[in-house]
């Protein structure tokens, strides 16, 4: 497995990403916690309109001047992520993190972790302290934040809560890494 460096060209192979995995338990924010609350028969694989929504938020991060790595094994794009900066100018030292997607069959292996230390490196050059991280609902993205140390962010006004509705909204500390 080694890591690289996407650029536009690599978008088209996200399709090879499986990231498929059905019953998936669901997190929700209730009174500033993080919830459990039940099943999700639908991540059965990327719909056509899923993937076209993560190519073009690839594409719009790398016109920004972000950055979106990924890992390959005999070829093959087996994940990837993007960094970007934060559209506030209230939050100078902080960096996004989106588009985390590790294949199925390639989960618990360190690998996202590899992209995180990776990425974070990258945003701490850029003068970053914090990640903010809209995180998927399911449980398995929302443990993997939170086992590396990210915490929920308060449901206070923040230029997140209306651009990321549907995501649960973590801070990652880089210094943590």
């Amino acid at each position: 497995m080694i890591l690289i460096r996407l650029t536009e060209e690599h978008l088209p192979r996200l399709a090879e990403l499986d990231r498929s995995d059905p019953m998936q338990g669901i997190y929700e924010v209730q009174n500033d916690e993080l919830v459990l609350t039940g099943l999700d028969h639908s991540m059965s694989g990327w719909s056509d309109v899923e993937l076209q929504d993560c190519t073009r938020g690839l594409q719009t991060m790398l016109s920004a001047n972000g950055i979106v790595m990924g890992a390959q094994a005999s070829g093959k794009l087996i994940a990837c992520a993007g960094l970007s900066s934060v559209e506030s100018h209230q939050y100078p030292d902080w960096r996004r993190i989106a588009y985390c997607f590790t294949d199925r069959n390639w989960r618990r292996k360190g690998l996202g972790s590899a992209l995180l230390r990776a990425l974070g490196r990258e945003a701490e050059r850029q003068g970053a302290s914090s990640l903010f991280v809209p995180s998927l609902k399911t449980e398995e993205s929302v443990d993997f934040w939170v086992r590396r140390g990210a915490r929920l962010l308060p449901e206070v006004p923040s230029p997140w809560n209306s651009t990321y509705e549907s995501a649960i909204p973590m801070r990652y500390d880089l210094k943590d890494i």
